[in-house]
């Protein structure tokens, strides 16, 4: 799955927030060490095309920033509107992954 430019940086700043994001502590162990792998491959090629596990991961590490920054914050750390940020995760929310990689 390939995301837009724009959706590709608030997936790179969003996994940013859960690695060293100053809530960073609070993300979940059990999925940091996929989040640093992916982190690994977006930085040698941008483009890489997503698996279902990164889109999760997309989805989880959107979802945690949101939480976590609130709308005071998330501009100010990710540069990427906190408006602009909730729509792309309800629209990941509301995509069934399994077919939509078909």
């Amino acid at each position: 799955m390939l995301l837009d430019k724009d959706r590709r940086g608030l997936l790179r700043a969003a996994l940013g927030e859960a690695t060293g994001g100053f809530a960073a502590r609070s993300f979940p162990d059990a999925e940091r060490v996929a989040v640093i792998d992916l982190q690994d491959r977006l930085s040698k090629n941008f483009d890489v095309s997503l698996t279902l596990d990164d889109m999760e991961l997309f989805k989880l590490t959107l979802g945690f920033a949101l939480k976590e920054l609130g709308p005071e914050e998330f501009q100010t750390i990710t540069g990427y509107d906190f408006d602009f940020g909730t729509s792309t995760l309800a629209e990941l929310e509301q995509v069934d992954w399994k077919t939509a990689n078909e």
